[in-house]
């Protein structure tokens, strides 16, 4: 559902000019709890009659989770190994951080802590070798060179599209990503994981991809959670062969180990070649920008086969009703989640979002306040708190609130645009033009700051009307049919077209019109006309 309301147009020779607002439900759509759709193996899954925070949940609800379970486990029986460990694998040792007990998981948050609150563990030494590295990017590169002429297709991952493949879909390399789940990482899951595994026939991966990260075939990721109960991330190629990247973890508290001086860049935790970290699903992180070069990334995600999850299950069915329409319903399933877990962050931005389908603008505000409150790093939360002051015409609210998202999350491209459309309001030119830059900077794609900032350059004089028209063609660039951009291009490139005949240049007019007619506005009567005209008065000058 997406809307396109304009206010703030701006006359410009009699064409208007308008800056792009955004469709808040699209932004909802990026922003919202995004569980993927993959799963595997079929196994039972025993309801746990003993867990208190399943007291007040109806019988009828728990059994449904417990069949969604189930269904995501036969969705995809037979891609991956399913079974014991191989007794035989030595451990490698494992440097682990901390995740401060503010940052509460959705399931099984005791028992991960049960020894202590390290979660997220990296290995020290290779866990995998060169060579097997080296041969999974040998057998990826060389299956994408033979069916689809080097190129590889694109995963989703919210705002951005990374190269990537899931590693089921490339055969030789799911026979030897299969080796390695029974021979290496199972066996270290169970044995970080001691509280939540009883051995590898409880694990069943519910999905596996292998990414790689460039400047232009995907830089980074947004903020998520995975879908699943647990994750591991395996770094494939060697750092030199890179700058930038890495996994940012939003929950860890500053570590001298880590920390490089650069802001915050202990939330970022480093691996070389051939390393895996291991750690709950649910911690939210990111994929740094790369800058440079080229990373190869196997992400893997996994569930026990024979433990329901129900936070999740309540999330990712709330979420389906609330796309499917049934507002209703998914409000029922996030009070359940919310019954379950009363200090899982995530569970309170979903009601929100719900809250906000019934226009309950209040209701919705006060639900961002608990997400932030419960997860005071979150910039998702910080966010939405901002829409929802910028909805109730609270500007000064919002700036403060979009401010704090961007303190905490310097990639956030919506936050920084949405700081531009209010200072536009207040009139602050200047601060409007350099919070579209930010947005640039940090998400390149985003065509509407692209539109917003060639208005910006129009207001500021005829005299940066390249720069105005750069903006708007890199917009539609982007999006093709960007209305706001289009109707932008046509009023700039008339101008533009106007004072070159005005000034005798008639090739430079002649250029402005036929831009606007090949793609702006090919339909537009008066600029045709007068296209003609000046290509009739170049024959003519030609002629004599």
């Amino acid at each position: 559902q997406v809307f396109h309301p304009f206010s703030n147009k701006v006359p410009y020779l009699q064409i208007m000019v308008t800056k792009s607002f955004p469709s808040i439900f699209l932004i909802l759509a990026y922003r919202f709890y995004m569980l993927e759709a993959s799963s595997s193996s079929v196994g039972s899954c025993p309801q746990n009659t003993n867990d208190v925070s399943l007291r007040n949940i109806p019988a009828d609800q728990i059994k449904e989770n417990i069949a969604a379970h189930e269904k995501e486990l036969a969705k995809q029986e037979g891609d991956y190994y399913c079974g014991p460990c191989d007794e035989s694998y030595s451990h490698v040792p494992t440097k682990s951080f901390k995740v401060p007990r503010g940052f509460v998981l959705p399931d099984f948050d005791s028992e991960f802590r049960k020894e202590s609150d390290d979660l997220i563990h990296v290995t020290k030494t290779p866990l995998l070798s060169e060579e097997e590295c080296q041969d999974i990017i040998e057998l990826t590169e060389n299956y994408f060179l033979e069916n689809h002429n080097g190129t590889w297709s694109n995963l989703p991952s919210g705002r951005f599209e990374i190269a990537g493949s899931w590693i089921k879909d490339i055969p030789p390399l799911r026979t030897l990503f299969n080796s390695l789940l029974k021979t290496k990482l199972f066996p270290t899951l169970t044995w970080l994981f001691p509280h939540l595994l009883n051995d590898g026939s409880d694990l069943s991966v519910q999905s596996a991809y292998i990414f790689k990260y460039t400047p232009e075939s995907g830089e980074k990721t947004d903020m998520h959670m995975d879908s699943s109960l647990l994750s591991f991330t395996i770094l494939l190629n060697d750092e030199s062969e890179f700058e930038g990247g890495g996994t940012y973890f939003e929950c860890l508290e500053e570590d001298e180990e880590c920390s490089t001086g650069k802001q915050n860049d202990y939330h970022i935790i480093p691996m070389s070649r051939g390393h895996v970290t291991f750690r709950p699903a649910a911690l939210r992180h990111r994929g740094q920008p790369i800058t440079n070069g080229t990373r190869y990334v196997i992400g893997g995600f996994v569930v026990n086969r024979h433990r329901c999850e129900h936070v999740r299950q309540f999330l990712s069915r709330g979420t389906e009703a609330l796309a499917n329409g049934d507002t209703m319903k998914a409000q029922q399933l996030f009070d359940y989640a919310q019954l379950t877990n009363t200090k899982f962050s995530e569970i309170f931005m979903s009601l929100a979002h719900t809250k906000r389908k019934f226009n309950d603008a209040m209701g919705a505000l006060q639900d961002y306040k608990k997400a932030f409150k419960l997860n005071p790093k979150s910039a998702d939360a910080a966010f939405m708190v901002g829409v929802m002051y910028g909805e109730l015409e609270k500007d000064d609210e919002a700036l403060k609130w979009y401010q704090t998202a961007v303190s905490l999350n310097e990639y956030d491209g919506d936050a920084y645009y949405r700081q531009g459309l209010i200072y536009g309001r207040m009139g602050d030119l200047s601060a409007e033009k350099r919070m579209y830059q930010h947005a640039i900077r940090v998400q390149p794609n985003h065509a509407d700051a692209h539109c917003n900032l060639g208005v910006c350059y129009g207001e500021s004089g005829g005299a940066m009307v390249q720069e105005e028209l750069a903006c708007y063609e890199r917009a539609l660039t982007l999006e093709p049919n960007h209305a706001d951009a289009l109707q932008n291009a046509k009023a700039a490139y008339y101008h533009k077209g106007v004072a070159a005949y005005q000034a005798g240049d008639l090739e430079g007019a002649r250029e402005a019109f036929g831009r606007i007619l090949n793609g702006i506005a090919p339909d537009e009567p008066f600029v045709k006309q007068l296209y003609d005209a000046i290509v009739k008065r170049q024959q003519e000058h030609k002629v004599t």
